[in-house]
């Protein structure tokens, strides 16, 4: 997506292994962060043009399809769920909201803003369209 910029984050959790999710975090270009008041929850914080990259470069410079939210599932501590939200645009051509839940047993849950609230749009009128060029 050229010229896209998004921003994204989650919330805080507790991980497994402290040094594996930083190491995950490197991996993906995702700033590690913790809570403040309890270190033992951390999170990340994503930014630029691909705030939730879904490849990384492994160790022998190959590009592996891995996608971030697919691999944060294996770092969440038992009955932890992460939340992450992504917000974006291009210029004003569109902007987007996303967030998925992804839990610590691999299962994910997510939402679109522009899906929602078109399929809401629908229900008041006929006569919707995209907000976007």
């Amino acid at each position: 997506m050229a010229n896209y910029v998004g921003r994204a984050r989650s919330n805080y959790f507790a991980v497994n292994d402290l040094e594996a999710f930083k190491a995950y975090c490197t991996r993906y270009g995702l700033e590690f962060i913790q809570k403040d008041d309890d270190p033992a929850l951390v999170g990340f914080i994503g930014a630029d043009e691909d705030p939730l990259p879904s490849q990384y470069i492994d160790e022998n410079d190959e590009e592996v399809e891995n996608g971030v939210l697919d691999a944060l599932s294996e770092h969440l501590a038992p009955g932890h769920v992460a939340v992450v939200m992504e917000v974006g645009n291009e210029q004003m051509r569109y902007l987007i909201g996303r967030a998925w839940a992804v839990s610590s047993d691999g299962r994910c849950k997510g939402i679109d803003l522009t899906g929602a609230i078109l399929k809401a749009a629908h229900q008041l009128g006929e006569h919707v369209t995209e907000p976007s060029y």
